[in-house]
């Protein structure tokens, strides 16, 4: 039975480049497992999963604003309840054994 594995991170962009290596390295180390990289929708992390060929599965995100934009709180709260909703979803469904977040 092959082991599954998601990769997550977002942010800045300093999570791309190991989640790119470590998913090379288990591909080359050990090629019947599953890898799911979990991301933003049109984000780096999906033109970087496409050009690696890895399935990705995208949630909804948003940065949170500064304190000086409280109309702009409520709208984030939001996305940030439904991401955690998908990425749930996403995780029951695809059931890694274990999960690497940069």
């Amino acid at each position: 039975m092959s082991k599954r594995i998601a990769l997550v991170g977002g942010g800045t962009g300093g999570h791309v480049t190991p989640i790119v290596a470590l998913s090379r390295y288990i591909r080359e180390k050990h090629p019947n497992t599953e890898l799911l990289w979990i991301g933003e929708e049109t984000s780096m992390e999906q033109r970087f999963a496409e050009q690696n060929t890895l399935p990705f599965r995208s949630i909804s995100s948003y940065r949170i604003p500064s304190m000086h934009s409280f109309h702009k709180m409520i709208p984030a709260l939001f996305r940030m309840v439904r991401g955690f909703f998908e990425a749930r979803t996403i995780l029951k469904q695809f059931k890694p054994d274990s999960l690497f977040s940069k």
